[in-house]
């Protein structure tokens, strides 16, 4: 036998869940559907699992860290995923495939020692779980988005303006697919056994919430989406010491649907069809300011970077035996993505305000021009003259002359597609060669876009590779596909000969 994902879905589409049986008896309405090989723990799929982990701003906090602490929780994020990894020994030892088990050393571990290392292996692998299925099962390709649950508590984010504890009981994922829609995902994990009562558990987190509300300033109004499924993984150990994965999934028709007007046979207690509301755009130069930081916090004065033109790489001084890069249009905006980020993070807490106490008009505005005006002075006094100042005094004049524009009839929607919109960052990186002043629209859509396209074309590559073998079995005659992973926030990984 070898590692493997098995992925169980229910077994009736559009039945309801019925959590009230035992775990056993629960875990018995998903039949299995589909299995996939299970990664080691030092593939590249699995360090970018890791280096993907959407930690960032610290609940209930608006003090971003300094860069120094973020290259410090960076490095001990690596080195925890390093200490995982000497959990499991390849048989047989050395290069070539083989079967990863748990150390034998791992029996001697309190369980106070265990317990954490088994959340992180949980959370890796539910992210390696959960790319496969959707590239392989679901919608054929990569996630679009694939946000651990903290980022709805950033400011740059979170549109309900300081709503509900999410953090009790929350799923650790959500995820949006290629098509657009929404699912979540729980993750467990343990160095024991398996265990049908994890699963059970994880699948009560998974249907905490009906709909995620998601804002794009394009669009005319916010956006209910209902979560179309529900999955729950469990990384575990089984008898002969080998790692596994087992994940349940739920479509959309179980306990979600009944939410939005049904009566479900078995209501799930504590169900709430009030999401969160997020700021989609506004999430994804986060994360993508986050995998510049944490690509800057694997380098190394013994390892110069290496530019192929498109991706800048840098080998790792956590990580022996790897090398992370990200895009050349990404590395060459990190002043930008970082003085972007902040300003998301003055602003939209004060839209978010408005939004869910329906204020509008120059009151609103007014209230915006003293923040920024405020932000403006800080930043001149710190950095004279520098682009971030400049961007700035030009946010602080677009309220200003906004709040004289618009009287008293702009609401939080229309400041939100005028901010997004409003031309701000004098951009040194513009595609023609010349500096321009840009919006943040127009930083995103210089890289997040690009991201998702080559994250989608590596994967297509990959599945003509497995699904479509050359003939005879030559080898030199399949397609070139790089050997690198990316990260759903633009982080490469690649292994070193």
């Amino acid at each position: 036998m070898s590692n493997d994902i098995a992925f169980h879905v229910s077994k009736v589409a559009g039945a309801t869940i019925r959590f009230s049986h035992k775990p056993k008896a629960f875990c018995a309405q998903f039949g299995h559907h589909a299995t996939r090989p299970l990664p080691a723990p030092g593939d590249p799929a699995v360090v970018a699992a890791a280096a993907d982990c959407g930690y960032g701003l610290a609940l209930g906090m608006r003090i971003v860290g300094t860069p120094q602490s973020w290259s410090a929780l960076l490095q001990y994020l690596d080195a925890r995923r390093a200490l995982i990894s000497t959990l499991f020994e390849k048989h047989p030892p050395g290069p070539g495939a083989g079967i990863v088990q748990r150390a034998a050393f791992t029996r001697l571990l309190e369980s106070s020692e265990k317990t954490p290392s088994a959340f992180a292996l949980g959370m890796i692998y539910a992210r390696v779980a959960t790319e496969q299925w959707h590239v392989f099962h679901g919608s054929g390709s990569p996630p679009r988005r694939f946000w651990h649950y903290t980022i709805v508590y950033d400011p740059a984010v979170n549109l309900v303006g300081g709503g509900p504890a999410w953090n009790v009981d929350s799923p650790d994922f959500f995820v949006e697919d290629s098509e657009g829609d929404w699912s979540v995902v729980e993750s467990k994990g343990t160095l024991e056994g398996f265990r049908s009562a994890r699963l059970h558990e994880g699948m009560k987190q998974a249907h905490k919430f009906a709909s995620i509300t998601v804002v794009d300033p394009a669009a005319p109004a916010a956006q209910p989406q209902p979560l179309v499924e529900r999955a729950c993984s469990l990384a575990y150990v089984d008898a002969a010491g080998r790692l596994q994965l087992r994940q349940l999934a739920a479509r959309q028709g179980t306990n979600a649907a009944a939410a939005h007007g049904g009566a479900p046979a078995d209501p799930l207690a504590g169900q709430s069809d009030q999401g969160p509301a997020v700021f989609t755009k506004g999430g994804d130069l986060v994360r993508l300011d986050q995998a510049l930081k944490q690509w800057l916090s694997h380098a190394t004065a013994d390892h110069p970077q290496r530019d192929d033109g498109e991706i800048i790489w840098q080998r790792s001084r956590q990580a022996p035996g790897l090398q992370f890069g990200v895009l050349r249009v990404h590395a060459r905006r990190g002043a930008c993505l970082q003085w972007a980020v902040a300003a998301l993070r003055l602003v939209i807490p004060a839209i978010a305000h408005a939004r869910t106490h329906a204020t509008e008009g120059a009151a609103l505005l007014d209230a915006l021009t003293s923040l920024t005006n405020r932000a403006a002075y800080e930043s001149q006094a710190s950095l004279p003259d520098s682009p971030q100042a400049q961007a700035w005094r030009a946010l602080a004049t677009w309220l200003s002359n906004t709040c004289r524009s618009a009287e008293a009839r702009c609401d939080w929607l229309q400041l939100l597609q005028g901010f997004w919109q409003a031309p701000l960052w004098r951009d040194e990186a513009a595609p023609n060669g010349e500096a321009e002043v840009v919006s943040l629209a127009a930083i995103w859509q210089a890289l997040f876009p690009v991201i998702v396209q080559r994250r989608n074309t590596l994967s297509r590559g990959r599945q003509l590779n497995e699904r479509l073998p050359p003939a005879d079995g030559a080898p030199e005659t399949r397609r070139d596909v790089a050997r690198h992973v990316i990260t759903a926030h633009g982080l490469f990984v690649e292994g070193i000969d």
